[in-house]
């Protein structure tokens, strides 16, 4: 089998598009005045269905209080809104 360099392997390819990948979209995001790939995560969620706290911090594998922050920053910027439902404090997109 012929020698590689790490640089040249497979799996390290992929980890470079990965990142590069990784970076056009965090760029592109800010272009609409969210702060990370991961808010632009939270809104393709909401853009389904109202999600309560729990629900989006399950889906996003992310902690709870990591994703009240963030959720707060983003009820301030005004891109999403809370609501009140019957059963729990929900969001939903403006």
């Amino acid at each position: 089998m012929k020698d590689l360099k790490f640089n040249q392997s497979l799996g390290h390819l992929f980890h470079n598009i990965n990142l590069n990948m990784r970076k056009k979209l965090e760029k592109d995001v800010r272009e609409f005045g969210l702060s990370s790939a991961h808010q632009f995560g939270v809104l393709l969620l909401l853009s389904k269905k109202s999600m309560s706290q729990k629900e989006i911090s399950d889906a996003t594998l992310a902690d709870e209080p990591s994703t009240t922050r963030m959720l707060d920053r983003m009820i301030k910027k005004e891109v999403i809104a809370k609501k009140r439902s019957d059963e729990d404090l929900s969001l939903i997109h403006i």
